[in-house]
């Protein structure tokens, strides 16, 4: 998942009320990248910048941590003592030069129970949690989680619309550049794009155009380009029918 400004500004947010509450709580939220196999920083204000740097990218598993091990079999992973502790035994020298003696960690989920990443509390000594402070840490995971499924849902919003405007400049453009007549009506019958060939053959411009339909601009020189002779009279036909139709339900 990939980590940016208005995500990073509420999870440290988040992070910092938490340590306000309890003094002595050092607060890390890491989040999964795309593929599922690694953590990554998503913030961790007060660990120190070495600390982070090098837990950055962690591959998830069995004994990786108390996070990447919480990450990997999503469930919570309390760890009092990080020294000898077998889980931190790959890191426990680097805990060690970050005074870090106490992880207890908690996977964030979205609504869908997937894993998303960890919140985790350190300490400086080591510790085991109270009651309310298992319930503590499942409840901030549970709002990181909210935060993270939000950001993720509106990048994906915006990834869509992006993807629709794009898509619809491409016909845009291909209907600008075609050297044929390109005519577009609406639901009414009623015409909302005349591209540019289709000015320059008629000698009519989109906005003399736009707007009417094509049953009222029968007999207009225009139709000639328009509609060919040889199917001009199946077509009046067409629209003809459909004006009795449309009178017809309008009539109900």
């Amino acid at each position: 998942m990939a980590q940016d400004e208005p995500l990073k500004q509420v999870l440290e947010t988040l992070v910092q009320l938490v340590e306000s509450e309890m003094p002595g709580a050092l607060c890390s939220v890491l989040l999964l990248d795309e593929s599922g196999q690694h953590l990554l920083n998503g913030a961790a204000p007060s660990l120190p910048d070495f600390y982070n740097e090098a837990i950055h990218g962690t591959e998830i598993g069995s004994g990786v941590g108390s996070c990447g091990t919480a990450a990997y079999e999503n469930r919570q992973v309390i760890v009092e003592d990080i020294q000898p502790h077998p889980y931190w035994q790959p890191y426990a020298e680097l805990a060690a030069r970050a005074d870090l003696a106490a992880c207890w960690s908690e996977p964030i989920r979205d609504r869908q129970g997937k894993i998303l990443g960890t919140f985790a509390l350190y300490y400086h000594e080591p510790r085991a949690p109270q009651a309310s402070e298992i319930e503590l840490i499942t409840q901030l995971a549970h709002l990181a989680g909210i935060a993270i499924e939000h950001h993720a849902n509106e990048k994906a919003l915006r990834a869509s619309e992006e993807g629709l405007r794009a898509e619809r400049d491409f016909v845009d453009a291909v209907v600008e550049a075609a050297g044929s007549i390109i005519v577009v009506m609406d639901r009414e019958g009623k015409i909302v794009r005349f591209n540019h060939a289709a000015e320059e053959i008629t000698g009519y411009s989109f906005e003399e155009i736009t707007g009417y339909s094509f049953e009222e601009i029968q007999g207009w020189p225009i139709w000639e380009y328009l509609i060919p002779e040889e199917i001009r009279e199946d077509v009046e036909g067409v629209f003809n029918n459909l004006n009795f139709h449309r009178f017809f339900r309008s009539a109900i």
